[in-house]
């Protein structure tokens, strides 16, 4: 319990993809490898033990 008499909450329970999401910078990218959200300007993802290439866009 928490110092304010609140209970703690459960971890994870109110993480989703859709805030991961909201606070990411415009233009980045999840590594279709590891799920790591990573910011447009890095070129590989940053995950250790990951590194795999940002992939390119495709124009349908």
């Amino acid at each position: 319990m928490k110092k304010c008499g609140a209970p703690r909450p459960t971890p994870g329970a109110n993480m989703s993809s859709s805030r991961k999401d909201k606070d990411a910078p415009e233009g980045s990218w999840t590594c279709p490898e590891c799920n790591n959200l990573n910011y447009p300007f890095l070129t590989v993802c940053n995950r250790k033990g990951c590194s795999y290439s940002k992939p390119t866009p495709t124009n349908n």
